[in-house]
């Protein structure tokens, strides 16, 4: 995982390498939420209504940005996720923002904020 920081905003917790590997185009106006499930508790995350993990996740990073194409914007949230017991370093994204929902469970939110 790398760590990305805006002025007074903790380090936001992406796992991709390096900026020049996002799945998004540089410069592009990201925030992002970064959860984790402390050993011992049992958490749950449902994406749009479907669990992500058929056991407990371990840890989630959501990030919402706009795509530009052309002279339009399309919002996109992009999320990772790992679970206990296999299913490490999933990845989904959605263009689907007014449907798109999170229920967290037992997970505590690390850090919160923009993505540079």
């Amino acid at each position: 995982m790398t760590a990305a920081t805006a002025q007074g905003v903790p380090p936001i917790f992406i796992p991709n390498p390096s900026p020049s590997t996002y799945p998004w185009p540089q410069g592009a106006g990201v925030y992002a939420w970064n959860y984790t499930c402390a050993d011992g508790v049992t958490c749950a995350v449902s994406i749009s209504g479907a669990p992500l993990c058929p056991t407990a996740v371990k840890s989630l990073s959501i990030a919402l940005l706009n795509f530009r194409t052309g002279n339009f914007d399309l919002p996109t949230y992009f999320y990772w996720f790992s679970c206990s017991g296999g299913k490490e370093n999933s990845f989904g994204f959605t263009h689907q923002v007014y449907s798109f929902s999170v229920e967290i469970s037992g997970m505590t939110l690390q850090t919160t904020g923009p993505v540079p």
